[in-house]
C-alpha cells in the first residue's frame, strides 16, 4: 500500500484508475495524489523539452517568443506587490522556475533573484537567455546556505514534486526568519472537479476524459484549500495572504466548444467562491 506524501500514512485507497495514472485517496489527511508518478529521477525526464515544447505547448508558446507575452505576467506583478508590501528584503529563490519568466518580472523590480528546476531544459534555457543563477535539481538537493532567502515562490510547481513536504521543509530552511513564502497551485474542491468526479463514478470509471483532463499525470499532488493549509500550518507559519483564483484560460490547450465550456465554468465558480486554483503567501515566524 503507498504512503501517502503528506501524512506518510498507509490509509489510502485508489480512488480513479485513468488511462496513463491510478489516483489514491489518503482517509487520514483527505489528499489524493497521483500513485504511479515517476520517481526523482524520472520527473526530470518528465519535465525536458517536450513537456514545454508538446505536452504544454499552449502554457509556454508565449514566452519563447518574448515572456512579457506570458498571460500569467499580470498575477506576477499583483502578487510580487502583495510580497513586497510585507517585506523588505530582496532576495528571491523561485523554485520550479520553468523558463525564467517570473524570475525576470523580478529582477526587473529589483529582487536579487535565484531558480530551483528540476528540468535541465529549463534551466539551460533560462540561464542561457537571461544569465540567471539557477540550481538543474530537486530542492531536497539545494547548495544554499539555512536562511539565505527573504522570499521562496512556488508558482505552480509544488503539485509536480515527489515528496511535496519535503520540498517545504527544505524551502522553510533556506528561508530567513520572518520571510515569505508564495504559493499557487490547483484547487481540486472546484465546481470542475466536482463534476469531474461525479461524472467517472456514475459511469462507473467509463467516462474518464474530464478527469484526465484536470488531475493530469504530470501532478503528483492534488491539493484543496483545507489540506493545504493544514500542511503550512503544521510548520507554524502565519497566512499572510490568501486568494482563490483561475488558471488563465490563454494557457489551456482547447477546442472552441472546450473553451466556451470553460469561460460559462469560471464565471460560475467565481459566483460560488469554487476556484480552481488558489494563492497564498505565508511568513515563517
Amino acid at each position: 500500500m503507498t504512503a501517502c506524501p503528506l501524512c506518510k500514512g498507509k490509509g489510502t485507497s485508489n480512488q480513479y484508475v485513468l488511462k496513463t495514472h491510478r489516483i489514491a485517496y489518503c482517509e487520514t489527511c483527505n489528499f489524493s495524489f497521483n500513485q504511479t508518478f515517476a520517481e526523482v529521477a524520472d520527473a526530470a525526464e518528465m519535465f525536458s523539452e517536450p513537456y514545454y515544447k508538446n505536452v504544454q505547448e499552449q502554457a509556454f508558446a508565449s514566452q519563447f517568443v518574448a515572456y512579457e507575452q506570458d498571460p500569467s505576467i499580470e498575477n506576477f506583478s499583483k502578487y510580487l506587490a502583495v510580497i513586497e508590501s510585507h517585506i523588505s528584503g530582496r532576495s528571491l529563490l523561485d523554485v520550479g522556475s520553468a523558463l525564467g519568466t517570473f524570475m525576470k518580472v523580478g529582477q526587473e523590480r529589483g529582487w536579487s533573484v535565484y531558480g530551483a528546476e528540476i528540468s535541465k531544459f529549463a534551466a539551460d534555457y533560462a540561464r542561457d537567455k537571461y544569465g540567471f543563477d539557477i540550481f538543474n535539481g530537486d530542492l531536497s538537493e539545494n547548495i544554499w546556505a539555512d536562511e539565505f532567502f527573504d522570499v521562496i515562490t512556488f508558482w505552480d510547481s509544488i503539485e509536480h514534486v515527489q515528496d511535496p513536504r519535503e520540498n517545504i521543509e527544505q524551502a522553510y530552511r533556506l528561508l530567513k526568519r520572518n520571510g515569505l513564502m508564495l504559493f499557487t497551485t490547483d484547487n481540486f474542491d472546484c465546481l470542475l472537479g466536482s463534476l469531474a468526479e461525479f461524472l467517472y463514478f456514475i459511469s462507473f470509471g467509463m467516462f474518464r476524459y474530464p478527469m484526465e483532463r484536470l488531475f493530469i499525470r504530470h501532478n503528483r499532488s492534488y491539493f484543496n484549500e483545507e489540506n493545504f493549509k493544514t500542511l503550512l500550518g503544521s510548520y507554524g507559519m502565519q497566512e499572510v495572504y490568501f486568494e482563490k483564483i483561475e488558471y488563465p484560460l490563454e494557457k489551456i490547450n482547447t477546442n472552441v466548444f472546450e473553451n466556451a465550456v470553460l469561460k460559462a465554468f469560471y464565471a460560475l465558480q467565481n459566483l460560488l467562491s469554487k476556484q480552481a486554483q488558489f494563492v497564498i503567501v505565508v511568513r515563517k515566524v
